[in-house]
């Protein structure tokens, strides 16, 4: 499946080869909205895929990578892999800044050229803005292609990534080497490839419908990437991410790593706030809650749902606070969780500009989107259940059915759909709601069994 990607405010080049140890997903683009053809892999040896400037722009020379050396011999796998990129450079040299021809220039000719003629003995102005890291990584590379030998099992997937990247900085002259950047990359090429696409697409097209959509049938079709799949799904069908002009490889990122920060617990994990998001989404799309929002108020309901949960443990407040725990201490006993979620959230975000997706914003929208879903992942708090309960019954009461008459009782009135929604799934159809009562009561007994460990008093 082909997936539209505007790069146009940060224009790249990077290209990822993989070197006899299966696929790596490789992105090749310049300036512009292109399309995203995914996974194109030599068997068994060098994989590359590319953004590329046409739909149709599928050419031999990428059969013939499909085609390269089964056995993995690095001078088969480096000439096939430029092969690829000497016909989408020769197909779209017109249309591309100078600066990547350059790049992709360079990369030929790392693959191209025997270890004695290598760019990399030459002081060129390439070479010249490489660090040694960058240099180190180029040379092993080309040690490799001169020995003609077949990769080694210890020689992981994350080889051909950090080649990618260095690739990239010697040609791009961006600053050194942050390894933090191939993961994040990684992540996300990962979610994209291990989904059955024809599947999550026809799941997706009935993410808005209450009794049809089922969770955890897309969570098996993305193998357990439900929440990156249906986040991007979200906010496209919103038409957030060209209303705020999103930079996707940036958004991309930042869904991979914050549904790996999820932790692997029974009910509080990445699935969970899959489905905590299909019910806002629900909400928005079916139920009508859109017409009370602005297009920046459903942004932050929509992110606070994606990382409402960010790095639960498992465990309630209360056993946090009466434990002494270390997260307990750190919040004063005040929703511990809650504000773990969203410290948890601002730590993977903001800091790194390749996973950071306010950046795209002005100063005055980051720090009103940061409130607006602080303000949102507090109020799902269970202590504070009641209190918003009653005040929404009072403004409905008071302010009927009519949109413009909410305008002051905005904020009420989105806390009131994430709490609702994350606690929606007694509600759910039958199969879902067995499926998250079996995974709820999980969690209750490895707390209980906690808990009888400690010889705390018993909980009804």
């Amino acid at each position: 499946m082909s997936t539209a990607v505007n790069v146009s405010q940060s224009p790249l080049f990077v290209l990822a080869m993989g070197f006899g140890i299966g696929c790596s997903c490789s992105l090749l683009g310049v300036s512009g909205t292109y399309r995203w053809v995914g996974g194109v892999t030599a068997v068994g040896a060098a994989g590359a895929a590319a953004l590329f400037l046409r739909p149709d722009s599928i050419t031999q020379a990428e059969k013939s990578a499909k085609e390269g050396d089964s056995n993995g011999s690095a001078v088969s796998n480096a000439t096939n892999a430029a092969k690829l990129l000497e016909s989408v450079l020769n197909e779209n040299a017109s249309k591309m800044e100078e600066r990547d021809r350059a790049a992709m220039n360079f990369a030929i000719r790392v693959l191209l050229s025997p270890d004695q003629d290598s760019p990399l003995q030459q002081q060129d102005d390439v070479v010249s803005l490489m660090d040694e890291g960058t240099w180190s990584w180029l040379a092993t590379f080309a040690q490799l292609k001169t020995e003609e030998s077949n990769l080694s099992q210890d020689i992981s997937s994350d080889l051909s990534n950090m080649f990618a990247t260095r690739l990239s900085s010697a040609a791009r002259a961006d600053d050194g080497f942050d390894i933090n950047k191939v993961q994040r990359n990684e992540l996300a090429n990962t979610a994209e490839m291990a989904a059955d696409k024809n599947a999550v697409t026809k799941l997706l097209t009935g993410s808005a419908n209450w009794d049809t959509f089922d969770i955890v049938e897309l969570d098996r079709a993305t193998n357990n990437h439900a929440l990156y799949h249906l986040a991007l799904h979200v906010l496209s069908e919103h038409e957030l991410i060209d209303e705020f002009q999103l930079n996707t490889i940036v958004l991309s990122n930042w869904l991979a790593v914050v549904e790996s920060s999820y932790n692997d617990t029974d009910y509080h994990n990445a699935t969970h706030a899959a489905d905590v998001l299909q019910c806002v989404h629900y909400f928005l799309k079916t139920a009508g809650a859109s017409k009370f929002l602005t297009k920046f108020q459903t942004l932050g309901l929509i992110l606070a749902a994606v990382v409402h949960d960010l790095g639960h443990d498992g465990f309630t407040n209360d056993f946090h606070v009466k434990t002494l725990s270390e997260r307990a201490m750190m919040f004063n006993d005040q929703s511990v969780q809650e504000n773990y979620h969203l410290k948890s959230f601002s730590e993977k975000t903001l800091a790194d500009p390749t996973v950071n997706i306010f950046q795209c914003l002005t100063q005055e929208q980051q720090l009103e989107l940061r409130k607006l879903m602080i303000e949102l992942v507090l109020a799902t708090d269970m202590t504070h259940h009641k209190m918003k309960q009653e005040d929404l019954e009072m403004a409905i009461d008071t302010l009927g059915q009519d949109p413009e008459n909410w305008k002051e009782k905005t904020r009420l009135f989105m806390c009131a759909i994430l709490h609702a929604c994350d606690i929606s799934n007694p509600a759910r159809p039958t199969r879902l709601a067995r499926h998250w009562a079996t995974a709820v009561q999980k969690e209750f007994w490895m707390q209980g069994d906690k808990e009888r460990q400690s010889r705390m008093p018993k909980k009804p």
